[in-house]
């Protein structure tokens, strides 16, 4: 049936392993000559083109969401879309039925392929339907294809990702990077020969200008990810973390014998990870009867505002010091002995306070983390609900999702109103307590006056080398 007199728009979408059929051009040329052909007027501006982009996931496409978002205006601004195939529409026929469903029904559009013609009869809808299952098996079939393919490159040694600090791709292989090779030895040696910390060879790295692959600063854990991985001794892993970066199970590792040049020895190598087993093992021991003062976990750095921890110098003095600074990625580097830190804060706080009773709930003290937590998660469901319902409302869910999405946060919601109410009334008594009684009374009972000193200070900010701090409170 002939379309005549109708204003069109023109939707390409381009993946990476399209071929010259599929290239931009192609389908622009084959939409454009149909449009003429039946009297279908396309301007310029509605032309949509996603490149380099799978069709598996609508949201994912900033195009056709534009052209999506662009067809609901009032009055429509076009009659049809104009696509080269439904699977460059989409490859997945649930967003097919969704966004086809409501282009017609909400916006009055159609949505029309130019090389799989089809006549306007119940038939058609079949047809349709069938064109978009094989689309859609084909997309599924090439994802398990190139995941073999993938998997199977890693068996053979090769690499599919970025290679690690020390190499680089020269015309599709991996060559060594000779300047990074220079900090991969230093790093292997320093550890190894030397006995020099994580943190040290950070601090080294850093101040020589060097930086890592991703042009951050050297911390702890790039030192230690270094020393670890096996690339350097030629040896390959694959399939190591989930698409949430979570560590898989080993027997779901591949591990190979890579093509790559080797950078380290297999001695130095294996030298370096009996240093790092001993010293995780001097760590897990270290760990029973940790020191925690009463203002752990409120005490941060004001210059990178890091949390600041305990270390002791194996005297009589305790210091606290910057995490980061610890791990090499914070220029402050001194520390602040605890003696210093309490005197500082005690004339803080009494010239904030001085005689003032300050009225505490027990519950604010003992539970106001988790109180805060679970009042934060209740005040966020309504922002939940709208994104659900506009989420609905732009055809990215369906009806059937919309609605299981929402009792999803009704149950949500309740349980964290059950969790709220669990709380004892007799919590909600407040308990009354001086300055004296805070200051004289806090190193009897760390734990107890940490939770106390954090239901009224939101946090302290320390500048070691000023040897000044600046308290911010809930209230005042």
């Amino acid at each position: 049936m002939q379309v005549i007199d109708l204003r069109g728009a023109v939707y390409i979408r381009v993946s990476t392993s399209d071929q010259l059929e599929f290239s931009p051009d192609a389908q622009k040329k084959a939409i454009l000559k149909y449009a003429k052909m039946h009297d279908i007027l396309v301007e310029e501006k509605y032309i949509y083109m996603d490149e380099g982009i799978s069709g598996r996931k609508a949201e994912k496409r900033p195009a056709f969401m534009k052209m999506i978002k662009k067809a609901k205006e009032k009055p429509k601004p076009f009659d049809v879309i104009l696509v080269h195939k439904f699977d460059r529409f989409a490859r997945n026929r649930e967003d097919s039925v969704v966004y086809k469903s409501l282009l017609k029904k909400k916006c009055g559009i159609r949505v029309i392929s130019v090389s799989e013609q089809l006549e306007d009869d119940k038939f058609s809808i079949i047809l349709e339907s069938m064109l978009e299952a094989m689309a859609e098996y084909y997309s599924l079939n090439l994802s398990d294809e190139v995941k073999k393919g993938m998997s199977e490159k890693a068996r053979r040694g090769g690499i599919q990702t970025r290679p690690p600090i020390g190499y680089h791709f020269v015309d599709g292989h991996i060559t060594v990077n000779h300047k990074e090779k220079a900090i991969v030895h230093y790093i292997y040696k320093a550890f190894v020969d030397q006995e020099t910390s994580y943190v040290d060879i950070a601090k080294h790295l850093n101040a020589m200008g060097h930086r890592t692959k991703n042009n951050g600063m050297f911390q702890s854990k790039s030192i230690k990810y270094i020393l670890e991985n096996p690339f350097y001794i030629g040896i390959v892993r694959w399939n190591r973390h989930n698409r949430k970066g979570e560590l898989r199970q080993e027997e779901y590792w591949i591990i190979a014998t890579g093509e790559h040049e080797h950078i380290i020895s297999d001695e130095l190598y294996y030298q370096a990870m009996e240093r790092i087993k001993t010293l995780k093992q001097t760590k897990r021991s270290n760990r029973h009867g940790q020191f925690r003062h009463y203002l752990s976990g409120l005490i941060r750095c004001a210059y990178c505002h890091g949390t600041m921890v305990y270390k002791s110098n194996g005297k009589k003095h305790i210091y606290f010091r910057c995490r980061k600074s610890a791990n090499g990625a914070c220029e402050q580097r001194k520390m602040i002995r605890l003696d210093t830190l309490e005197y500082l804060m005690t004339k803080r706080l009494t010239k904030d306070f001085k005689d003032r009773v300050l009225g505490i709930k027990p519950r604010d003290y003992c539970n106001r983390e988790t109180m805060e937590q679970l009042h934060k998660s209740l005040n966020r469901i309504p922002l939940k609900f709208k994104n659900i319902k506009q989420a609905y409302m732009e055809g990215i869910d369906s009806i059937e999702e919309y609605k299981e999405n929402k009792q999803t946060l009704l149950d949500e919601k309740e349980k964290i109103k059950k969790q709220i109410r669990a709380y004892p009334k007799v919590h909600d008594k407040q308990q009354h307590v001086t300055l004296h009684q805070l200051l004289t009374q806090s190193v009897k009972n760390s734990s107890k006056h940490n939770q106390l000193y954090s239901s009224f200070i939101k946090k302290i900010l320390v500048d070691v080398p000023k040897k000044s701090i600046k308290v911010y409170y809930y209230y005042h």
